[in-house]
């Protein structure tokens, strides 16, 4: 039909108008097909020269990723290298500081023993041991210390142990009671007489007793033997400053004198309190010694006649030719030794040198934890002032090393240590300084070469983490610092599974873009690489890397027209996502995209090359692909451009070759289009509304008139689609309207639902259903919707009255077109308004009128509005009269249960009687009985 027709309508035409077609025809088509030729050639060396570009330009910025990434790897491996250069110095340094350390403990000490060797020979100090013991045994007899003054004297001594003694005692022991009656019982007569003189009887107070030559009742031999080889004692105990001078007979082992005078004078070394003191131990080794000369020493412990101070001694025997007279004892100071530990010139802010004995207790006190690891504190309270480290550890064992080890805190530190053996001691000398401050030095403004290093390249963070996992140091100071990566709260992240790789595998890594949570869970990714000593990491430097520096290469727009774009994109725990930040298509680092999964794909798995892709809007791209060479990450570039931006400059050049063409035929195609124009232009405008109807669009119209066929056709299709039109509309709102008639439980909500519906649809300003009340046959409201009127009026209608009970009488439909003035207007709650048009619609059930439809608008209803109107009107009767039967059932529902609960009632009333009946029936008989009886 549509071949006739066209055979038709060209008959009808006049041969100017098929000559001047088929001129169009000749001109057009050769030269239609001339553009279409230079077009395709032109495409496919526009799409050539494109992907030419597009491969240069991915390439370039691939190398320039790549140089970046080799770069930043470069720049760990030099900070790794200067870390290394500072742990050298460093070590270099502490090495220095303990061995200058060592030689001045060394020195101390054989200071102290060639003195206390040199004062063991020394004529004097033979005489007095010989005469201190020959003469002690006499002291009482010289002096009439017998009986009642001797028991007198044993009275106060022990007062003196009960009180200012085991006070003093108590006071630096944290309230421990020092058994003074023990220790005091054990006393002898001797030892009584000796403390009661020079000890209890000292004018001067404890720590300068030694000031007292000979007590004024002392008139012994021993007293004058005191009285002189006191003073040549005292002045070496404050020369050299010892804490005391001893003289113990080495037969008994009593002490026969002392120069500072404390509770353990005349007390036996043998047996007694202080037979197990390290005061013992250094006189039981001098006593075996047969040569003179020979220092020996008890190391470090509490020792109770000091208050459990500690104490260490040095021992040599006096010798009167080859017998042996004495043994000399010195106490020697520990502050001695910690003034060579504490010297602080080369020990930097956190460096400290100390001495720990093989019991891990300290011989000098620590700089850092005074509190507790001094040498009183650790004595006193072993378990936390013991040190027990690997540089102690190893220490003890002969060694001497430098390592980066945990300190007694349990903090990284740089530490150098060595045995220090001398007389018999063996203790460890360990120098160590933080790693923080090793490997962080400081500038003169107080800024560590770290942070100014991260802050001229550009990184988020620099940190330093111990191979233990601990993270000591963080220019940003982030969360993570303090932390352990292993144990800590950050022991998932990606830059713990860098640490481990990097500790396990040694070299340098990358950590993948990913969230990372001291960063509140932005995208971070990290470069790192650990620095040790031979082979052995002491300490991993990590690199935050910026994402900005990656986003300045990708965004460059050169080559990249208006379309092209270039990103990144990597796969991390079987994820793709983009590594830049996108600019053309936005999308943050780290967000996965179809195109990321699409484009990197191939490139990811190892491929390089070009292909079409279809971008999110249906427009085709041309990608080109490639992976990175970036070891430890699987990353890749992709570049893509739009191809309609390729071939811009085709059709260019095609509309040039068509203004070409019709230049050369203008008259022709002047004349064509005109007559083209009068033709087909009403027939694609019919075209156009009907492909709008069939699409949905029913209020398309082809606005097609004129006095010809196609005029006439036009009219007619757009009668027919009016028509369409207000039958859908009719369905669709019948559609609505039945669905809540469906759904309706209760006359009420049904009402204003309905209402609710019907009002917008009909662009109505208001309305009502009026329900017949079959009890006083009038006619009132439905629902909680009402009009707000002027006045105050009644909305109940008998049938008859008004508008309302005109159309229940008749039952028929009733409509005001043209409203009086003085009707009633409707309130829109910024004033009132006149209605144009009311229309009441009887609802019809069964041959009555249950209920009447009202509704106002400011327009005339039109027809098939009044048709839907009336079809609800239809269908709502059959509804409201469910309802009410409905509800009729449940009240003769709710009737019959009342009815049955009085029932019910009644049936247990009469049973209660029937039962009160028996009990007195029974009554009456056993009385009736008892009668007879």
């Amino acid at each position: 039909m549509t071949g006739g027709d066209s055979k038709v309508r060209l008959q009808d035409l006049s041969i100017r108008w098929k000559v001047t077609g088929l001129l169009l025809m000749i001109g057009l088509v050769p030269l239609g097909l001339a553009v279409w030729f230079a077009g395709v050639r032109a495409g496919d060396a526009l799409m050539d020269k494109a992907a030419d570009q597009l491969r240069t330009v991915r390439q370039i910025k691939k190398n320039q990723v790549e140089a970046l990434f080799s770069s930043r790897r470069q720049d760990v491996n030099m900070l790794v290298d200067t870390v290394g250069t500072l742990r050298t110095e460093a070590f270099r340094k502490l090495t220095a500081l303990r061995e200058d350390r060592k030689l001045g403990a060394l020195r101390y000490l054989h200071t102290l023993e060639s003195e206390i060797a040199t004062l063991a020979v020394q004529p004097m100090v033979i005489e007095a041991a010989q005469g201190f013991r020959q003469h002690l045994p006499s002291l009482r007899r010289e002096n009439g210390l017998e009986g009642q003054t001797l028991e007198r004297m044993r009275g106060e001594l022990a007062g003196h142990y009960a009180g200012e003694f085991a006070q003093e005692y108590r006071r630096r022991n944290a309230g421990r009671e020092p058994e003074q009656e023990r220790w005091f019982a054990a006393l002898d007569d001797d030892a009584v007489a000796l403390q009661a003189y020079y000890v209890l009887g000292n004018p001067n107070p404890p720590g300068a007793r030694h000031r007292l030559d000979r007590h004024a009742d002392d008139r012994s031999a021993y007293g004058r033997l005191h009285a002189q080889a006191h003073p040549v004692f005292r002045s070496h105990l404050e020369k050299l400053g010892y804490h005391d001078i001893l003289i113990a007979d080495p037969e008994s082992g009593r002490i026969v004198y002392s120069a500072l005078k404390e509770v353990d004078l005349g007390r036996s070394l043998k047996e007694g309190a202080i037979a197990g003191s390290n005061l013992a131990v250094a006189f039981r080794q001098a006593n075996r010694e047969e040569n003179g000369g020979t220092v020996v020493a008890a190391d470090v412990a509490p020792y109770w006649p000091s208050y459990l101070d500690p104490a260490g001694f040095l021992a040599v025997p006096i010798l009167a030719g080859p017998q042996k007279v004495g043994i000399l004892l010195f106490r020697f100071p520990l502050d001695a030794l910690d003034a060579i530990m504490k010297e602080r010139a080369g020990q930097g802010a956190s460096g400290q040198t100390y001495l720990v004995g093989q019991d891990r207790l300290m011989r000098s006190n620590a700089f850092l934890d005074p509190e507790h690891r001094s040498v009183a504190a650790s004595f006193r309270q072993p378990e936390q002032g013991r040190v027990d480290t690997e540089a102690v550890r190893s220490a003890l064992s002969g060694e001497t090393d430098t390592r980066v080890i945990r300190d007694y805190r349990g903090d990284p530190v740089l530490s150098a240590w060595t045995p220090l053996v001398a007389m018999g001691l063996h203790w460890a000398l360990v120098a160590e300084v933080s790693v923080v401050e090793a490997f962080i030095p400081l500038d003169d403004q107080g800024r560590s070469f770290l942070a100014r290093y991260a802050e001229k390249h550009g990184y988020r963070d620099l940190l330093l983490i111990d191979p233990e996992g601990y993270v000591f140091h963080s220019v940003a100071r982030t969360p993570v610092l303090g932390t352990n990566l292993f144990n800590g709260p950050h022991a998932g992240s990606h830059l713990s599974d860098l640490v481990r790789r990097i500790l396990a595998t040694g070299g340098s890594g990358f950590a993948d873009l990913a969230p990372y949570a001291p960063r509140e869970g932005q995208q971070a990714f990290f470069v790192a690489q650990a620095a040790g000593h031979h082979g052995k990491p002491e300490v991993i430097v990590a690199l935050e890397m910026p994402l900005e520096q990656i986003d300045r290469i990708i965004h460059q727009r050169e080559g990249m027209g208006r379309t092209g774009e270039t990103f990144l994109v990597g796969r991390h725990q079987g994820l793709i996502s983009y590594r830049n930040n996108r600019v053309v298509e936005p999308a943050r680092a780290g967000d996965s995209d179809s195109d990321a999964a699409a484009y990197g794909e191939k490139a990811l798995n190892g491929e390089t090359g070009s292909m079409l892709g279809i971008c999110r809007d249906g427009e085709t791209e041309l990608v080109d692909f490639a992976p990175l060479d970036i070891p430890g990450l699987n990353w890749a570039i992709v570049s893509l451009m739009r191809v309609d931006e390729v071939r811009a400059p085709v059709r260019g050049l095609a509309m040039a070759l068509l203004l070409a063409g019709c230049a050369l035929a203008g008259m022709i195609v002047l004349i064509s289009w005109r007559m083209a124009h009068g033709l087909v232009r009403p027939m694609l405008e019919l075209q156009k509304a009907a492909t709008a109807i069939a699409a949905g669009d029913l209020s398309a119209r082809s606005h097609v008139a004129g006095q010809d066929e196609v005029g006439q056709v036009g009219v007619t299709f757009d009668r027919m689609a009016h028509t369409i039109e207000e039958q859908h509309w009719l369905n669709a709102g019948l559609a609505r309207i039945v669905g809540i008639l469906q759904q309706a439980v209760h006359a009420d909500p049904l009402a204003d639902a309905l209402l609710q519906e019907l009002v917008p649809m009909l662009s109505a300003a208001h309305g009502m259903i009026y329900l017949l009340n079959p009890v006083q046959e009038r006619y009132e409201p439905l629902g909680n919707l009402r009009p707000a009127h002027q006045d105050d009026r009644n909305d109940v209608f008998s049938p008859g009255e008004g508008l309302v009970g005109r159309c229940a009488l008749t039952g028929r439909t009733v409509r005001l077109d043209d409203i009086p003035a003085e009707a009633v207007r409707i309130g829109l709650g910024l004033g009132e308004a006149l209605p144009v048009s009311v229309i009441a619609i009887p609802v019809v059930h069964q041959g009555g009128v249950l209920a009447v439809l009202v509704l106002a608008a400011f327009r005339a209803f039109t027809p098939v509005q009044q048709q839907l109107l009336e079809s609800v009107a239809q269908r709502l009767g059959s509804t409201l009269t469910h309802l009410r039967q409905a509800w009729e059932t449940r009240e003769l529902l709710e009737e019959t249960r009342r009815q049955a609960e009085e029932l019910q009632v009644q049936t247990e009333e009469l049973e209660s009687q029937q039962e009160e009946l028996r009990r007195i029936n029974a009554i009456l008989e056993r009385r009736a009985d008892a009668g007879k009886e």
